[in-house]
Protein backbone atom coordinates (compact mmCIF):
# COMPACT_ATOMS: atom_id res chain seq x y z
CA UNK A 1 0.00 0.00 0.00
CA UNK A 2 0.93 3.44 -0.25
CA UNK A 3 2.32 6.00 2.26
CA UNK A 4 -1.48 7.96 2.47
CA UNK A 5 -2.57 4.22 2.91
CA UNK A 6 -0.62 3.37 5.53
CA UNK A 7 -1.03 7.02 7.41
CA UNK A 8 -4.47 6.31 7.17
CA UNK A 9 -4.56 2.80 8.64
CA UNK A 10 -2.21 4.04 11.24
CA UNK A 11 -4.66 7.03 11.72
CA UNK A 12 -7.71 4.83 12.45
CA UNK A 13 -5.87 2.21 14.52
CA UNK A 14 -5.09 5.40 17.22
CA UNK A 15 -9.10 6.09 16.86
CA UNK A 16 -7.89 9.89 14.97
CA UNK A 17 -11.28 9.10 12.76
CA UNK A 18 -11.28 12.42 10.69
CA UNK A 19 -7.22 12.23 9.53
CA UNK A 20 -7.96 8.84 8.75
CA UNK A 21 -10.49 9.98 6.48
CA UNK A 22 -8.93 12.59 4.98
CA UNK A 23 -5.59 10.35 4.29
CA UNK A 24 -7.83 7.44 2.61
CA UNK A 25 -9.47 9.53 0.52
CA UNK A 26 -6.32 10.97 -0.30
CA UNK A 27 -5.32 7.64 -0.71
CA UNK A 28 -7.74 6.49 -3.16
CA UNK A 29 -7.42 9.30 -5.35
CA UNK A 30 -3.71 8.55 -5.62
CA UNK A 31 -4.85 4.58 -6.21
CA UNK A 32 -8.27 4.18 -7.05
CA UNK A 33 -7.86 0.66 -8.35
CA UNK A 34 -6.37 0.27 -4.30
CA UNK A 35 -9.13 -2.02 -2.82
CA UNK A 36 -7.86 -2.41 0.34
CA UNK A 37 -7.99 1.65 0.79
CA UNK A 38 -11.50 1.33 -0.41
CA UNK A 39 -12.93 -0.88 2.44
CA UNK A 40 -10.74 1.21 4.84
CA UNK A 41 -12.47 4.08 4.15
CA UNK A 42 -16.01 2.39 3.60
CA UNK A 43 -15.51 1.73 7.45
CA UNK A 44 -14.76 4.55 8.56
CA UNK A 45 -17.16 6.26 6.58
CA UNK A 46 -19.98 4.36 8.05
CA UNK A 47 -18.83 4.86 11.30
CA UNK A 48 -19.19 8.96 10.75
CA UNK A 49 -22.33 8.32 9.70
CA UNK A 50 -22.01 8.45 5.72
CA UNK A 51 -23.30 5.27 5.48
CA UNK A 52 -24.55 5.69 1.72
CA UNK A 53 -20.95 6.68 0.68
CA UNK A 54 -19.78 3.56 2.21
CA UNK A 55 -21.95 1.55 0.05
CA UNK A 56 -20.44 3.08 -2.88
CA UNK A 57 -16.97 2.49 -1.71
CA UNK A 58 -17.74 -1.14 -0.75
CA UNK A 59 -19.39 -1.76 -3.79
CA UNK A 60 -16.36 -0.71 -6.04
CA UNK A 61 -14.01 -2.82 -3.61
CA UNK A 62 -16.56 -5.65 -4.29
CA UNK A 63 -16.56 -5.03 -8.03
CA UNK A 64 -13.13 -4.10 -8.31
CA UNK A 65 -11.68 -7.74 -6.23
CA UNK A 66 -14.86 -10.20 -6.11
CA UNK A 67 -12.84 -13.06 -4.75
CA UNK A 68 -12.00 -10.54 -1.45
CA UNK A 69 -13.99 -11.52 1.41
CA UNK A 70 -13.51 -8.37 3.47
CA UNK A 71 -14.80 -5.98 0.63
CA UNK A 72 -18.12 -8.41 1.06
CA UNK A 73 -18.34 -8.50 4.65
CA UNK A 74 -17.74 -4.52 4.68
CA UNK A 75 -20.52 -4.21 2.14
CA UNK A 76 -22.51 -6.23 4.20
CA UNK A 77 -22.46 -3.88 7.20
CA UNK A 78 -23.37 -1.12 5.03
CA UNK A 79 -26.36 -2.73 3.84
CA UNK A 80 -27.17 -3.29 7.54
CA UNK A 81 -27.14 -0.22 8.42
CA UNK A 82 -29.30 0.64 5.82
CA UNK A 83 -31.90 -1.84 6.69
CA UNK A 84 -31.42 -3.51 4.20
CA UNK A 85 -31.24 -6.99 6.14
CA UNK A 86 -31.88 -9.76 2.94
CA UNK A 87 -29.03 -7.37 0.98
CA UNK A 88 -27.00 -7.90 3.98
CA UNK A 89 -27.54 -11.36 4.72
CA UNK A 90 -26.44 -11.83 0.60
CA UNK A 91 -23.23 -10.22 1.08
CA UNK A 92 -21.93 -11.62 3.86
CA UNK A 93 -23.27 -15.51 1.79
CA UNK A 94 -21.07 -13.61 -1.05
CA UNK A 95 -18.25 -13.41 1.37
CA UNK A 96 -18.30 -17.15 2.64
CA UNK A 97 -18.71 -18.12 -0.91
CA UNK A 98 -14.57 -17.21 -1.41
CA UNK A 99 -13.83 -17.68 2.14
CA UNK A 100 -15.61 -19.99 3.79
CA UNK A 101 -14.28 -19.71 7.29
CA UNK A 102 -14.08 -16.14 7.09
CA UNK A 103 -14.85 -15.40 10.87
CA UNK A 104 -16.88 -11.92 10.75
CA UNK A 105 -19.09 -13.30 7.67
CA UNK A 106 -19.86 -16.21 9.89
CA UNK A 107 -20.94 -14.17 12.89
CA UNK A 108 -22.64 -11.61 10.89
CA UNK A 109 -24.56 -13.99 8.32
CA UNK A 110 -25.90 -16.28 11.71
CA UNK A 111 -26.80 -13.00 12.75
CA UNK A 112 -28.77 -11.66 9.65
CA UNK A 113 -30.00 -15.44 9.80
CA UNK A 114 -31.35 -15.16 13.28
CA UNK A 115 -32.93 -11.50 12.00
CA UNK A 116 -34.97 -13.50 9.52
CA UNK A 117 -36.16 -16.19 11.46
CA UNK A 118 -34.07 -19.17 9.69
CA UNK A 119 -32.12 -20.72 13.40
CA UNK A 120 -31.20 -23.56 11.26
CA UNK A 121 -28.98 -21.90 9.22
CA UNK A 122 -27.66 -19.37 11.89
CA UNK A 123 -27.17 -22.50 14.21
CA UNK A 124 -24.65 -23.82 11.16
CA UNK A 125 -23.03 -20.74 10.56
CA UNK A 126 -22.21 -20.58 14.82
CA UNK A 127 -21.61 -23.78 14.51
CA UNK A 128 -18.54 -23.38 12.14
CA UNK A 129 -17.34 -19.86 13.47
CA UNK A 130 -16.79 -22.22 16.88
CA UNK A 131 -14.74 -24.87 15.06
CA UNK A 132 -12.53 -22.27 12.98
CA UNK A 133 -12.20 -19.59 15.57
CA UNK A 134 -13.10 -21.36 19.16
CA UNK A 135 -11.64 -17.59 20.74
CA UNK A 136 -13.89 -15.14 18.69
CA UNK A 137 -16.01 -13.34 21.01
CA UNK A 138 -19.50 -14.24 22.20
CA UNK A 139 -19.15 -17.27 19.63
CA UNK A 140 -19.76 -20.25 21.77
CA UNK A 141 -22.56 -18.83 24.03
CA UNK A 142 -24.47 -17.42 20.88
CA UNK A 143 -24.53 -21.00 19.63
CA UNK A 144 -25.43 -22.00 23.30
CA UNK A 145 -28.38 -19.62 22.84
CA UNK A 146 -29.57 -20.72 19.30
CA UNK A 147 -29.12 -24.39 20.20
CA UNK A 148 -31.64 -24.31 23.59
CA UNK A 149 -34.12 -21.91 21.32
CA UNK A 150 -33.35 -18.47 23.32
CA UNK A 151 -32.31 -16.84 19.80
CA UNK A 152 -35.09 -17.69 18.06
CA UNK A 153 -36.46 -14.34 17.70
CA UNK A 154 -33.43 -12.24 18.53
CA UNK A 155 -33.91 -8.44 19.41
CA UNK A 156 -32.96 -6.26 16.49
CA UNK A 157 -31.15 -3.83 18.96
CA UNK A 158 -28.58 -7.09 19.22
CA UNK A 159 -28.12 -7.98 15.67
CA UNK A 160 -27.36 -4.25 14.98
CA UNK A 161 -24.78 -3.59 17.69
CA UNK A 162 -22.71 -6.29 16.46
CA UNK A 163 -22.68 -5.47 13.08
CA UNK A 164 -22.20 -1.71 13.81
CA UNK A 165 -18.56 -2.89 14.52
CA UNK A 166 -17.52 0.68 15.31
CA UNK A 167 -14.43 0.91 17.97
CA UNK A 168 -12.99 -2.00 20.14
CA UNK A 169 -14.59 -5.21 19.87
CA UNK A 170 -14.84 -5.06 24.01
CA UNK A 171 -17.02 -1.95 23.52
CA UNK A 172 -19.36 -3.16 21.35
CA UNK A 173 -19.52 -6.21 23.66
CA UNK A 174 -20.51 -4.45 26.74
CA UNK A 175 -22.87 -2.37 24.73
CA UNK A 176 -24.60 -5.54 23.49
CA UNK A 177 -24.45 -6.78 27.36
CA UNK A 178 -26.49 -3.43 28.52
CA UNK A 179 -28.70 -3.72 25.31
CA UNK A 180 -29.84 -7.46 26.64
CA UNK A 181 -30.01 -6.05 30.24
CA UNK A 182 -32.62 -3.87 28.82
CA UNK A 183 -30.68 -0.25 28.45
CA UNK A 184 -32.24 2.12 25.80
CA UNK A 185 -30.59 1.12 22.18
CA UNK A 186 -31.01 4.31 20.96
CA UNK A 187 -28.59 5.19 24.03
CA UNK A 188 -26.47 2.81 23.30
CA UNK A 189 -26.11 3.31 19.51
CA UNK A 190 -25.12 6.66 20.37
CA UNK A 191 -22.65 5.93 22.54
CA UNK A 192 -20.88 4.17 20.00
CA UNK A 193 -21.80 5.65 16.84
CA UNK A 194 -22.22 9.30 17.74
CA UNK A 195 -23.34 9.98 13.99
CA UNK A 196 -26.51 8.02 14.71
CA UNK A 197 -29.47 9.85 15.01
CA UNK A 198 -31.54 10.36 17.58
CA UNK A 199 -34.30 7.17 18.57
CA UNK A 200 -31.29 4.99 17.17
CA UNK A 201 -32.27 4.89 13.44
CA UNK A 202 -28.96 3.90 11.86
CA UNK A 203 -30.44 4.52 8.00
Amino acid sequence: PGLMAIKGRLLLQQGAVGPALVALEDARRLNPKAVGVRVDLANVLRATGRVREALAEADEAVRLAPGLADAHVTRGLCLARLDRTGEAAAAFESALSVQPTHPDALLFSAMAEMQTGRVDAARQHLTRLVQVAPAYPKAREMLARVSDGRAASPPPAEMRLRMLRVGARARAEEALQRAQAGEDFGALVRSLDPAAPAGGDLG
